[in-house]
């Protein structure tokens, strides 16, 4: 379980990684090396480097983290390596994470090291994340009358502890929570979520549960990076009907028109991944594993080439560029 395997209850997010982490992430559809550095976030591969002249923060849930894909596959790892000596991305994500945590990480990230560009990968999972209690263990936001109150911080620990116990020093009882995964996941031959997007309908996004704190959350989070003098990008991950299908599914239109919105709205900068998803998607490329639905190694490189070409990364390999021809032939 990547949640117990790899992170730790976390008074102030919720749940963190655990720090010098090195394990196995395997399921039948990958078998992946996952690695943290000393803080607990996903070990850059190449690494940063040591005097960075920009600082990217990337923001984000699972997707981000690099479920399923090993070290170096991660799409921001493949950033790093095509961008400047000088630059440096700072991956900040953890599965599970929703805005409302992700704004919290924003607050504390900014407080301790300054950024030039910070970039929030959303998915639309982010909305019931927004307002998921987790029986008090996630910490989250309501609006009270226009403003964002704080709700379940600090957090209860997201690990029982006789649970964790059990799984770090039991490997029966690891194997057997392991198989018992893989049955479930077996029988039912596709995420819960994807089961309730392609069943739902299409609804006024403004009616959606969450959507009213997320649109707040999202324009924060431009408020608060622009204070600290960081351009603010969004950048909208799709779901797979939006990478395999022509006509995507009603609700998942529905969700995507109201990011739309939000950004239009607040004037944030969005990145949209689904027609670059799509049109690799057509030449029969494999982007996102069959059950998981989280991103394949070929669908981080996707992200990360569009990424690359996009607003957000493109005056930074200019300048790279300008730099190489400057300084001439080696």
């Amino acid at each position: 379980s990547p949640l117990s395997g790899s992170h730790q209850s976390d008074a102030y997010l919720g749940w963190s990684g655990k720090p010098n982490l090195r394990l196995r992430f395997r399921r039948p559809e990958f078998d992946a090396l996952v690695e943290h550095d000393a803080e607990g976030w996903r070990q850059p591969k190449p690494p940063r480097p040591a005097v960075p002249t920009s600082r990217i923060l990337v923001l984000g849930d699972s997707f981000t983290w690099g479920w399923g894909v090993s070290q170096g596959q991660v799409f921001t790892d493949l950033l790093q390596a095509a961008l400047p000596a000088t630059a440096a991305v700072y991956n900040r994500s953890v599965p599970g994470f929703g805005t409302a945590q992700e704004y919290l990480l924003l607050e504390r990230e900014l407080a301790a090291r300054v950024y030039d560009t910070v970039v929030l990968m959303f998915y639309m999972n982010d909305l019931s994340d927004n307002i998921s209690t987790r029986q008090g263990r996630r910490p989250y936001f309501e609006l009270v009358n226009g403003d964002l109150r704080p709700r379940n911080q600090p957090a209860r620990p997201v690990i029982n502890p006789v649970g964790q116990f059990l799984r770090e020093h039991s490997r029966a009882y690891a194997f057997a929570q392991f198989e018992l995964e893989l049955l479930k996941r077996r029988f039912s031959g596709e995420a819960n979520d994807e089961r309730e997007y392609r069943t739902a309908p299409a609804v006024d996004f403004h009616d959606v549960p969450g959507y009213a704190v997320t649109a707040r959350l999202l324009g924060e989070m431009q408020r608060l990076a622009r204070q600290h003098g960081a351009r603010f990008y969004l950048v909208y991950i799709p779901q797979r009907s939006e990478i395999e299908l022509d006509a995507p599914f009603p609700y998942v239109r529905s969700i995507h028109a109201m990011v739309d919105d939000i950004a239009r709205r607040e004037g944030i900068p969005l990145l949209d991944l689904s027609p670059p998803f799509h049109q690799h998607a057509k030449a029969r490329e494999q982007l996102i594993y069959p059950i998981d639905s989280h991103w394949t190694p070929a669908g981080h490189r996707v992200a990360a080439a569009a990424l690359l070409a996009s607003p957000i990364f493109q005056p930074l390999r200019d300048a790279g560029a300008s730099t190489r021809r400057d300084a001439g032939p080696a």
